[in-house]
Order: C-alpha cells, then structure tokens, then sequence
C-alpha cells in the first residue's frame, strides 16, 4: 500500500568538516515511512561543479534493499545550520523527487567548500557543521523488509525441507535449492 504523506527532519553534526574529502561521509541511519534514510556529505570537484571545490550533500534513501521494484516519491530541502543565526541558515534548492528502483540517492546540493569553512560565515564550530534535511514523504511502492531468517527453525515460506545434522537439523526451502543446484532440483522434482 503507499504511504500517505507523512513529514521528517534529519538532523547531523558532521565532524571534522575540514577534513572532509571526495570520500563519503553518512549519517546514521534515521527510519521515517518505514524506510531507512542518511545524509551524505563529500567534496566535490569536478565538471559538474564547474571545477569548484563544492561541499556536496545528498538525501539517501533505502541503499540496502536489494529488491528492483521498489519506489518512492518525495520532497525535500537540504540546509547547512547558521551556528548563531537561524535566518543565516543556508537552504538548498527544493527538490522534489521519485527515488526509483535501487537508484537511492537523491540529487546533490552543492555549496562552496571554501565559504562553509569561513569562519565569518558561522556554519562551523569547533571543526564541526550542521546539516538538516527536511522532507516530506509523498508515496512509496513495493517497499520490503528484508528477511533474516534462522536455518534452525522451521521456515515461514513453506516447501520446507530439513536437512539432518549431527547435531541438529538445518532447515531449508528446497524450490530455493532447486533453482541453484541442478543435484536438488533432480532429488526434489525428477528429471
């Protein structure tokens, strides 16, 4: 079913701000609308950015979910925090998106690395800066959990089969086997 429209705030401290390389950075994982989501901070240099030394900042959203179907639709501003000022604060474009399929990561927002380090700009403070995303979930499509499963107890999926041990039984989906192993699927279902 798709999720009705439900708002979120993400909030992160990134250290170490002037260290910060062409190499990614992420937030801890924050769950809204039953999916996972992170900030992502790296520099970046390049054509894109007009050869500019940018401070990057991405919106992430589910990267683990090994599925191909699943979409989502949503809004979102990006924000560097003023660290005396609310109204400094900088805010990106708005962007509205459809993440779709394992495409996680929603568009970059540039600002200049060189004017985030300024000092007289106050977005860092002891080496540190503030990033905040606001969103608002819009819909999500064929979104699942994955399945962690113990081998050691019966499965929920049927076409059960257990395999004995010497210490216990193993217990396995054996349509899962016979689709990989060209022996089980001959033992289960003939030639």
């Amino acid at each position: 079913f798709p999720v009705m429209s439900t708002e979120f705030v993400i909030r992160w401290e990134v250290d170490e701000v002037s260290k910060l390389t062409d190499k990614a950075r992420t937030s801890p994982i924050h769950h809204h609308s039953g999916l996972p989501w992170r900030l992502l901070t790296c520099t970046e240099n390049s054509v894109r950015t007009k050869n500019i030394n940018q401070f990057s900042l991405y919106l992430c959203c589910n990267e683990d979910n090994d599925s191909l179907e699943w979409s989502c639709d949503c809004s979102y501003a990006l924000y560097i925090i003023h660290r005396s000022d609310p109204e400094k604060n900088h805010k990106t474009q708005e962007v509205s998106i459809g993440v779709k399929y394992s495409s996680s990561r929603g568009e970059p927002s540039f600002y200049k690395f060189s004017e985030v380090l300024k000092r007289k700009e106050g977005f860092v403070k002891d080496d540190k800066t503030i990033v905040e995303v606001h969103g608002k979930m819009i819909s999500s499509h064929c979104i699942r959990e994955k399945m962690y499963l113990d081998f050691f107890q019966p499965l929920p999926l049927g076409d059960n089969v257990a395999v004995k041990l010497e210490d216990g039984e193993l217990h396995v989906c054996r349509r899962y086997l016979m689709w990989h192993s060209p022996y089980f699927a001959s033992l289960f279902f003939g030639d």
